[in-house]
C-alpha cells in the first residue's frame, strides 16, 4: 500500500502518470476489498476517468468504463490505458 499524496503539497504537476497508475490501481484493489465487486465496479467507473483526466485518450477510457460488466474488466481497461500513457 502506497502513502496518500497531497497534491496541494507536492504540486500536481510533480504526480506523474507512474504515480497516477498505481494509486488508480491500488484504489480499485483497496475499492473492491472495502466494498465488494459490485460496489466497486460502479463506483470506480467514476474515480478512474477522474484519474484520467487531462490523458490523451482519456475519452475513449471513460467510454469504455461505462459500458463494462465486471471489475477484472474494468482493471484490464485501466492498465492498458496507464500503460499507453507511460509510452506516449
Amino acid at each position: 500500500v502506497h502513502p496518500v499524496v497531497d497534491v496541494e503539497e507536492v504540486g500536481a504537476e510533480r504526480v506523474g502518470g507512474v504515480e497516477v497508475h498505481r494509486v488508480a490501481v491500488d484504489h480499485l484493489i483497496l475499492h473492491q476489498t472495502q466494498f465488494g465487486e459490485q460496489k466497486a465496479l460502479l463506483e470506480m467507473r467514476k474515480h478512474l476517468s477522474w484519474y484520467a483526466r487531462g490523458i490523451s485518450g482519456a475519452g475513449l477510457f471513460r467510454s469504455a468504463l461505462q459500458k463494462t460488466k465486471d471489475l477484472e474488466q474494468v482493471r484490464r481497461l485501466t492498465e492498458a490505458f496507464f500503460d499507453q500513457g507511460q509510452a506516449a
